[in-house]
């Protein structure tokens, strides 16, 4: 009696709440609701780390269409409906415009009841295209880029006519600017009114510079064309190439290959200071510098590109600024462990029979059997990562920072983890952690303890085996795919969370929610 009561209020509460959120037939565009506004707001989802419940459209709690529901005052429908009756203009994934806030469509196997959207919101640094999605109760919020899906990959992109989306003009997005010409956002270097600004790979404003565009001058004398640059026909001075003309750099200030002067040689004195350049500073940026930079971009979890730009700078300037990890001769020490450290790298050296005898005697140091680090070992590898053994501090989900970045990128090296290493541990790095330690005998916890750090940077560490498999793209759906297939879902109707049977909130909402 208890259960079927159960039934029935799950029943009325669910008709309810379709009622109050999914409107008969397609709307204008609700007042203030625009496409970078929805872009913002799927942005910050993510960054709050909003969970996802399935037909939920409530801030803080969402399934992949109450994403956008949730910022279109509650109108809309699930995936399919979304994309045939809130649809102003659409496209295949490949003609995908540059317009931030676009919705993004992913059929399934059997739709609509497996289809899935998700949220464009515009390009990274690299000038990667971006989407943030709620995925699933496995994985919660999701940004990814836009091709990074593997089995139900975006197919389509559509405008939905709940909303506005800007066309010419100035434009502030993720407290950056960007300026959009005939409906999409411009990247690069662009003249708007008469002035030639950068807007970088990602469309976001850099700066002013001085790239003209060449033009064709036509001389009559030759009688034929001279192709120079605008820029070309001012006059050089020799004031211009003095040491007065101070530092050569990008428009945004960054330093890369060719710069010269006195911030080129700072930059050098730090990279020599902390191990990844040799020599002296002269001030003058060459490949051994960009070299160098790219080394320490790579060692900090950074872009590695050799341009020394505003992020890069401050990391290696910071005073926890990582050095190069170090693979070759150990510093003289009366340390027992340092001393064990150093032999073992001595091994490592010698070639031929000697190596694999020493590799066979050195089971424990590899700890791939025992699965616990060899004492030597563990302060070998902590020193290299700059950590003292006594302070080391376990790294989990929900934490940020460069200790995290480095960890998602060995972890995409051994194969256990598809995203790019953002610098925060969310369920995607929990689970690849989990994988990790399964493969390697430890306690499959998600948390990367001391013993975890030490088998994920050693030099044997297990890499994913070929056939293991994953749930990378485990999207939650009414028919269970995906999913666990919990026995009880939680709801909200006017304010108050209820829990009721999943099976009874299918039944009458169909394919309404995703």
């Amino acid at each position: 009696m208890n259960r079927m009561f159960k039934r029935v209020l799950g029943l009325v509460l669910v008709a309810a709440v379709l009622c109050s959120a999914v409107p008969m037939g397609a709307s204008a565009a609700i007042d203030g609701k625009t496409g970078i506004g929805l872009a913002q707001w799927a942005l910050r989802a993510y960054n709050e780390k909003w969970r996802y419940v399935y037909g939920s459209a409530s801030v803080g709690a969402v399934d992949c269409s109450g994403l956008v529901r949730s910022y279109c005052n509650g109108q809309g429908g699930g995936a399919t409906t979304m994309l045939n009756k809130y649809s102003s203009t659409s496209g295949s994934i490949s003609s995908m415009p540059r317009v931030h806030g676009l919705v993004l469509y992913a059929s399934g196997s059997n739709p609509p009841d497996t289809a899935h959207m998700g949220v464009y919101v515009g390009k990274n640094e690299d000038g990667t295209d971006m989407a943030v999605d709620a995925r699933s109760s496995n994985t919660g919020i999701v940004y990814a880029s836009v091709t990074s899906r593997k089995s139900k990959p975006w197919t389509k992109w559509f405008k939905t006519s709940m909303i506005s989306y800007p066309q010419n003009g100035w434009f502030t997005f993720n407290g950056k600017k960007f300026y959009y010409k005939d409906g999409q956002f411009v990247v690069g270097v662009n003249k708007v009114d008469g002035v030639t600004y950068d807007f970088g790979k990602s469309g976001a404003l850099k700066g002013e510079t001085d790239k003209e565009p060449t033009t064709t001058v036509t001389t009559k004398k030759a009688d034929t064309k001279t192709t120079t640059k605008a820029a070309a026909a001012k006059t050089t001075t020799k004031a211009a190439t003095t040491k007065a003309a101070a530092t050569t750099t990008t428009a945004s200030g960054s330093l890369k290959l060719g710069s010269r002067g006195d911030e080129v040689k700072a930059l050098q004195k730090r990279l020599i200071e902390l191990g990844y350049l040799t020599g002296s500073a002269d001030g003058v940026f060459g490949q051994g510098t960009e070299d160098a930079v790219k080394a320490f971009q790579q060692r900090a979890g950074l872009t590695t590109d050799g341009v020394a730009g505003k992020g890069t700078l401050a990391k290696l300037n910071a005073k926890d600024a990582p050095k190069p990890a170090t693979t070759t001769k150990a510093k003289p020490t009366t340390s027992v462990a340092a001393a064990a450290a150093a032999t073992t790298t001595a091994a490592k050296a010698t070639t031929g029979a000697t190596t694999t005898a020493a590799k066979d005697s050195k089971t424990a140091a590899t700890t791939v059997a025992s699965g616990e680090p060899k004492s030597s070992e563990t302060e070998n590898i902590l020193s290299q990562h700059n950590i003292d053994p006594a302070k080391f501090k376990n790294v989990h989900f929900g934490m940020n920072g460069e200790s995290v970045s480095e960890i998602q990128t060995r972890l995409l090296a051994l194969g256990y983890l598809d995203e790019e290493a953002s610098g925060y541990f969310g369920a995607f790095t929990e689970k690849a952690v989990r994988d990790f330690q399964t493969v390697s005998g430890l306690t499959a916890n998600g948390i990367v303890d001391r013993d975890t750090y030490v088998k994920l940077f050693e030099e044997y560490a297990l890499a994913k085996p070929q056939n293991a498999t994953t749930n990378d793209d485990g999207d939650d759906s009414p028919d269970g795919v995906g999913d666990d297939a919990a026995a009880l879902i939680e709801i909200e109707h006017d304010g108050t969370k209820y829990e009721v049977e999943k099976d009874v909130y299918e039944l009458i909402s169909g394919s309404a929610f995703m």
